[in-house]
């Protein structure tokens, strides 16, 4: 796997005159029957129908037709991004100021970034014992380029933090593949020393307050009641339950809940977060998403405290909850 810093910020785009890109429906399925008869295409690619949702894929993101076939990937059927694609996306946007490799060794990987309008960089690493704590140490590529696979990793999951709206929130094909193909736990880096972004929380929003018509004249004096009219749900918090609704593994469902605390009001995350628990079957994976509150604190993230107990209050009931299924 290539170094994600040297991949070349400027995407050739469609536009490209020296491309051959298909201008319409026909001519794609056209393209894909014959590039999935020259058996040319990446193994995991076997028809045309494949290689249409590759082509499609790309177009989504400004790519070509081969450069959507070269690195966009499927994995357990669903299409993902290469680590250079993803910082090729980033690097290609006005919101990326830098992004940058800090340290790259056969142990360890890091990358920083500044994201425009944010205050500070953000820093990730990404070691080799957290590979073998994913399960992916062991494959071939991680024990032939151990320093190029934690750059990889490092950089894709920092791109997806970072900048979610540009990468959709997808994985690297490594991410979700075990060495038996079967799909493993994606380990996030955890932030480093370096500038930490505190978010603020918005004011929380006061219920509209309105008053109960009265009721038809009858028999003895009418009193009007004062009721409390509750908040329309939120948009952005329906998109992120549905996104958590299809995330297949609590880690994936971690990086839905960081994307929400940036852009949701601070009494929207108890519900976000009770929703990931939901997902969790074992003790560990309900650890696992109770370590998003641990990693706020170390980084200094500023969440209410009736919010913050909303969120313990529901984690300790998942774990009783679990404890009392058996689940370990």
């Amino acid at each position: 796997m290539s170094n994600p810093t040297n991949t070349t910020t400027a995407l050739d785009l469609r536009t490209d005159k020296a491309a051959f890109e298909p201008a319409t429906l026909t001519e794609a399925l056209h393209v894909s029957q014959v590039l999935v008869a020259s058996r040319l295409l990446p193994r995991s690619i076997t028809t045309p129908e494949a290689a249409f949702a590759v082509i499609a894929t790309g177009r989504e993101l400004g790519l070509s037709a081969m450069q959507a076939l070269r690195a966009i990937h499927i994995v357990e059927g669903k299409p993902t991004l290469s680590a250079d694609l993803m910082v090729a996306l980033v690097k290609k946007s006005e919101a990326c100021l830098f992004f940058r490799m800090v340290e790259s060794t056969g142990l360890l990987a890091t990358y920083e970034t500044h994201r425009r309008g944010e205050p500070g960089a953000t820093r990730m690493s990404f070691s080799i014992e957290e590979a073998k704590a994913a399960g992916v140490a062991t494959k071939d590529n991680w024990r032939k380029y151990p320093a190029a696979m934690l750059r990889a990793r490092c950089a894709a999951a920092l791109a997806r933090a970072v900048y979610p709206d540009l990468v959709l929130g997808v994985y690297d094909p490594d991410e979700l593949a075990s060495p038996m193909g079967a799909p493993v736990v994606d380990v996030t880096p955890v932030p480093v020393a370096a500038p930490v972004v505190t978010v603020q929380p918005a004011p929380a929003a006061e219920p509209r307050r309105t008053r109960k018509a009265a009721p038809a004249p009858a028999p003895g004096p009418v009193v009007d009641a004062e009721v409390v009219e509750a908040p329309a749900v939120d948009a952005g918090l329906a998109d992120a339950l549905a996104a958590i609704a299809e995330c297949s593994t609590i880690e994936a469902g971690t990086n839905v809940l960081e994307a929400a605390r940036r852009i949701l009001k601070p009494e929207a995350l108890p519900t976000v977060f009770a929703a990931l628990l939901q997902k969790a079957s074992t003790l560990p994976e309900a650890n696992a998403a109770a370590g998003v509150l641990i990693n706020w604190k170390k980084e200094g993230v500023v969440i209410p405290d009736a919010q913050l107990a909303e969120m313990r209050a529901a984690y300790s009931a998942r774990r009783d909850a679990l404890r009392s299924e058996g689940g370990r």
